[in-house]
């Protein structure tokens, strides 16, 4: 996961705590992350139809559809990520060394397995959840 899913998650859960049209810079104040960097990443949730953006002087996102309907899973998606993903391997796979030549085929298998593992979990929490978790927390 990279910083462009934690700013999906948070912009939409302010969004849904909000529940009206919010700014880009509004939603970059509550983020703490430049606006053109939130824009970005509403941009990939616009195209994956989880958010509109109201253009005007009175403009910015809301939600398409329920906070309870969008899960972290199509978060993810929608930013074309995955949970786990591994920049480098090591090894070669024209060495005659079956562990140098064979072990980034491993490693690529459990990186998938622990994507399907971390996407089915994800598919439990949605939006909606995290605003409750955060307010529960807050109280406490």
């Amino acid at each position: 996961m990279t910083g462009e899913f934690i700013i999906a998650i948070h912009a939409l859960t302010f969004l849904h705590h909000k529940n009206e049209i919010v700014s880009s810079s509004t939603l970059a104040d509550n983020v703490c992350s430049p606006a053109p960097r939130i824009r970005k990443v509403m941009n990939k949730l616009k195209k994956a139809g989880i958010v509109e953006n109201i253009n005007g002087p009175n403009g910015g996102y809301k939600l398409l559809k329920s906070a309870y309907d969008i899960t972290l899973s199509e978060c993810l998606e929608a930013l074309g990520e995955q949970p786990i993903f591994i920049h480098w391997m090591s090894g070669d796979r024209e060495k005659e060394c079956a562990i140098s030549s064979g072990i980034s085929s491993v490693v690529e298998d459990l990186q998938n397995d622990l994507n399907a593992i971390c996407f089915d979990e994800m598919n439990k929490w949605n939006i909606g959840l995290l605003e409750e978790l955060v307010l529960k927390k807050r109280k406490q």
